[in-house]
């Protein structure tokens, strides 16, 4: 881990894994020169290598470093140790081990015969294969005292049976992955060889759905996702969303195999939010970000990142519905909640909030909210966060600009970004047009009303294109095109 990402990472700590972090390593003794380097880290926005250098030196960075990570990294895996089921099996597993090594072999099969059983009885299959293997293991140095043939043969079998379940889900799951790429990709089918593709996989499922074994929470759920990608993908809108509330039906049935890792059912209800926005079906939209809000949890973390999308997915609603006084009214009354979530948060998940308010203030016509948003991102900018967030970003910056008539500063910015986009070899077409576009529109010997109506129709053909329209409806530019004429006729 580099010392960028380590200080990624460690500006991302909540209060309580700090804590925990410094307690740990108080326990240390000998030299700490790596929380010299933490300190640094911590408080420090800009690394400056030089100043590094003369803290400590090459050797001496590199040894702190790893130090850190390693200390770093403990500390955190012993915060989230209890927290959920996997954590407890994982410890389990170890527990057998060292009752096994230390010669107490009755009591490390008990332990793996428990393993066993509660994750068969909570579908992780995972570790019921590691338990299982472990006890045969054992077994076999004991030289199969006190089982039969046949016992053998059932134990042997068992673990066939799940090995081949978890082979069928490993299929299932590569054949949703080839759909979704293609999907993000190309967006929905509109040739014959295409759909032909497309039935290829779904002959390919109905394969793999003829042939399970196991009818598990995990096969049910790939299932439902893989027909849920593919009614996106030949733009069956009601079919996709038939999907998404029996989706959302199957997790509220099987609490118990989620409840104490919420994380997928989080990402999910995030992932059904953004393809109702991509349909548009902004009325179904409340429902799924009540569910959100909802999910039971005891980590901060994942508190935090709930609010925050709750808060992302209501300003969206507000913003592609024309609601901009009632996303105003919002973030007035969010104020708190979003100055914690910016700073305690995931970048990449700040990133897209704060994208989102500068957007509802750009509706609004607060430009200087708008700036001090999008400042702050830019100001900010990480390897960690999606560069299609950085690119979206540098565009309503530009926009704003023009809105606020900087044309100077506008076409000195245009060059910046034209560049930093052939140096990261990250030239799109929609990028480039919008370059063109704003270079024309602030010549003042050139009428821009008729600028505007010309590179509407331009970017009104770009909806075609999945990944083009994703980010035209994000930045809703063909809106703010046509509201400029508009005005601009009643002006006149």
């Amino acid at each position: 881990m580099n010392i960028l990402i380590l200080q990624n990472l460690i500006q991302t700590l909540s209060k309580a894994e700090k804590k925990y972090f410094t307690q740990l390593t108080s326990l240390h003794e000998g030299d700490k020169k790596y929380l010299k380097l933490y300190e640094y880290l911590l408080t420090t926005k800009n690394i400056d290598a030089g100043n590094l250098e003369k803290t400590f030196t090459k050797h001496g960075l590199e040894a702190a470093r790893k130090h850190l990570t390693y200390n770093l990294l403990k500390a955190l895996r012993q915060v989230e140790n209890d927290k959920n089921l996997e954590n407890r099996l994982i410890n389990d597993l170890k527990n057998a081990q060292i009752l096994h090594r230390k010669g107490f072999i009755k009591e490390s099969i008990e332990y793996l015969s428990k393993i066993k059983q509660t994750a068969l009885d909570n579908e992780l299959y995972t570790y019921f294969l590691m338990a299982a293997k472990l006890e045969l293991q054992f077994l076999t140095r004991l030289q199969l005292a006190g089982l039969d043939e046949f016992e053998l043969i059932k134990k042997q079998r068992k673990i066939e049976e799940i090995l081949e379940h978890e082979m069928q889900v490993h299929r299932h799951s590569s054949l949703h992955e080839i759909l979704l790429i293609r999907y993000w990709r190309t967006g929905t089918v509109n040739n014959l060889k295409d759909k032909t593709k497309l039935n290829d996989l779904l002959l390919e499922e109905y394969n793999i759905l003829n042939n399970r074994n196991y009818r598990s929470f995990e096969s049910q759920k790939l299932h439902l996702n893989f027909q849920s990608a593919y009614f996106m993908m030949i733009g069956d809108h009601e079919g996709s969303l038939k999907i998404f509330y029996e989706l959302d039906t199957l997790f509220q049935k099987n609490a118990q195999h989620w409840v104490d890792s919420p994380t997928y059912y989080i990402y999910l209800l995030d992932g059904i939010l953004t393809d109702l926005c991509a349909m548009e079906r902004y009325v179904e939209m409340p429902f799924f970000v009540n569910r959100l809000r909802n999910i039971p949890s005891d980590s901060q973390d994942l508190n935090l990142q709930i609010e925050l999308l709750t808060s992302y997915h209501q300003l969206t609603i507000f913003n592609h519905t024309n609601q901009f006084d009632n996303a105003t009214k919002f973030l007035e009354t969010q104020q708190q909640t979003i100055g914690k979530l910016i700073g305690n948060t995931p970048f990449n998940s700040q990133a897209q909030l704060c994208l989102t308010i500068a957007i509802t203030y750009f509706w609004s016509e607060n430009y200087k909210e708008t700036l001090r948003f999008l400042n702050f991102m830019l100001n900010n900018y990480r390897s960690t966060f999606s560069y299609q967030i950085y690119v979206q970003s540098r565009l309503l910056f530009l926009i704003t600009q023009y809105e606020l008539t900087n044309f100077d500063y506008l076409r000195y910015e245009i060059r910046s970004f034209e560049r930093k986009l052939k140096a990261d070899k990250q030239e799109g077409f929609l990028e480039n047009l919008l370059f063109d576009f704003l270079k024309k529109v602030t010549q003042k010997t050139i009428n821009p009303l008729r600028i505007f109506e010309s590179y509407l129709e331009k970017i009104h053909e770009l909806n075609d294109s999945s990944s083009q329209h994703k980010l035209l409806k994000s930045l809703q530019i063909e809106q703010w095109m046509k509201k400029k004429i508009i005005n601009a006729n009643l002006t006149d």
